[in-house]
């Protein structure tokens, strides 16, 4: 009885220690001006506000204004977030699938090329980005969404193989040499057998570049300037231009966070059933 208490009392002691960041992430997006500052602490506002976020959006905030500049909307950067992660996203997922499975059932590359492609994980951005502006900025590719897709698809296709890959392997090759038999071409095999065996692992791939895309600052941070700036970097902008405006950078990460929780919802029953056949096949 002891023990049991002991670690409920633990679990709800580490649920509030994750969760804090969070609540007060939340709080302070509703909280007025003079409780950004108050003291004693407020935890919650007595008189909520959505000035923060309509500060964000370009929409009358005088309060807000009168702290110490003007705000750049985000509306801007919200868009080019979104287009660029699922853009993103859907390249990998539909790229890191068909090389997976070509190295899965056709050994393309050798032994060693299951390994070489996490290589674009290893190196550090710092050594790439500066020949990477260089190039770019020949090609016109700098501050545009297009570019920062190339990047971003460059890093992560390689992590989808990775992970795909091993959903592929798990599947008897007597099932693709069974739809051949029943009249199902070779060409179509792959995706109307396969496929829908390892949609948990492309699951679970997909929310992983979704969110490594979503969250990206380095490389945004170098290959933009106005016109392909995403919610990372806006948020810096914000803390750049007048500072102490934690209110609109409170209510932007909440808006940040919203779409990785809303994905991460939509796909769960795939993301469980594909992160527990990983942990099957690594303890085989």
């Amino acid at each position: 009885m002891v023990k049991r208490i002991l670690y409920y009392a633990l679990m709800v002691l580490v649920s509030v220690f994750a969760l804090f960041p969070l609540f007060w992430l939340v709080s302070t997006s509703f909280k007025p001006v003079f409780d950004w500052f108050a003291r004693p602490v407020v935890w919650i506002p007595a008189k909520p506000t959505l000035e923060n976020y309509e500060a964000i959006f370009g929409l009358p905030a005088p309060n807000i204004v009168a702290v110490g500049g003007v705000l750049v909307p985000a509306l801007r950067p919200l868009i080019n977030s979104t287009v660029t992660a699922v853009g993103t996203t859907a390249l990998a997922v539909i790229i890191g699938y068909m090389a997976a499975y070509s190295i899965s059932r056709y050994k393309t590359g050798g032994a060693s090329v299951y390994f070489f492609v996490l290589t674009t994980r290893m190196l550090p951005p710092v050594a790439v980005l500066i020949p990477l502006l260089v190039f770019f900025t020949t090609f016109a590719l700098v501050d545009s969404i297009p570019g920062l897709i190339i990047i971003y698809l460059g890093v992560n296709v390689g992590f989808v193989i990775w992970i795909v890959r091993g959903f592929i392997d798990e599947i008897p090759k007597e099932v693709e040499e069974a739809a051949a038999l029943d009249g199902v071409s070779r060409w179509t095999i792959p995706f109307k057998i396969v496929l829908p065996l390892v949609k948990g692992g492309l699951a679970a791939a997909a929310l992983f570049v979704f969110i490594l895309s979503w969250t990206e600052f380095g490389v945004a941070l170098i290959l933009t300037r106005f016109q392909a700036t995403t919610l990372p970097i806006q948020l810096l902008k914000y803390q750049a231009a007048i500072g102490t405006a934690y209110g609109p950078m409170a209510a932007l990460s909440v808006l940040t966070a919203i779409p990785v929780i809303i994905f991460g919802y939509l796909i769960q029953k795939q993301l469980v059933r594909g992160l527990s056949m990983g942990a099957i096949r690594g303890r085989h």
